[in-house]
């Protein structure tokens, strides 16, 4: 079967995979940016059937328009809070001790805890991802879980390495709106394991939503880190 005709940004893209760099397709509303991320996501399974791929992005929403626009089976999508909970909950040990860490140390910011410092619990029964905070219980949600994973990621190298053995290609759908500890997790911490990956970015700085999201890569794009 012959290959379907890429757009010119999709082709460049490609430029940029072949030399191992870190890409942003950026775009304006209505401009096909997903689009153009499926046809990344579909091209790199022509050229490898074999090839580890996670898509993330911000809500179930866009995952399900992707889910029913990529139709393989080997394709890893989920929101970015799913997608981080899933490889880091194996590590139970580390996270309570990383969790307590984070909570008695002023610099790292749990802005819905409250509680008396020193705390420690001994999470008996594990650290969940839950709707709701219920710290007795060892529950967190959605901000305390990108808080955290950051933290692991930054103290245990070894997870960046598995993290980048698992997936060759981490694309990100809407970076716009992903959380700076996200983006640090992605940019500053995985490159310094000995296996490298590539991550792509899609999205529209002009269209952030959200006040916590990162907004846009200028400082990484400066510094050589990412190619728009």
């Amino acid at each position: 079967m012959a290959a379907e005709r890429l757009e010119q940004e999709v082709e460049d893209l490609f430029g940029l995979i072949g030399s191992g760099k870190n890409f942003l397709l950026s775009g304006g509303a209505g401009s096909g940016k997903t689009y153009s991320l499926v046809s990344v996501i579909n091209e790199i399974y022509r050229r490898n059937t074999k090839a580890r791929i996670a898509c993330i992005t911000f809500t179930n929403a866009a995952v399900h328009e992707i889910e029913n626009r990529v139709l393989n089976s080997r394709l890893w999508i989920s929101t970015i809070h799913d997608f981080l909970w899933k490889n880091i909950s194996p590590f139970q040990e580390e996270l309570k001790g990383t969790l307590i860490e984070g909570i008695n140390n002023p610099e790292i910011n749990y802005k819905n805890i409250f509680v008396e410092i020193p705390y420690f619990n001994s999470f008996d029964d594990g650290i969940r991802y839950a709707e709701h905070l219920r710290l007795a219980n060892g529950e967190i949600s959605h901000d305390e879980v990108i808080v955290l994973v950051n933290q692991m990621y930054k103290k245990y190298p070894k997870l960046c390495e598995i993290l980048c053995w698992k997936y060759e290609y981490i694309l990100v759908d809407e970076y716009q709106d992903t959380a700076l500890e996200v983006i640090e997790i992605l940019l500053d911490f995985l490159p310094k394991g000995r296996k490298k990956n590539t991550v792509g970015f899609f999205g529209d700085a002009m269209q952030s939503i959200y006040d916590d999201g990162i907004g846009d890569l200028e400082e990484y794009i400066k510094k050589g880190c990412v190619t728009e």
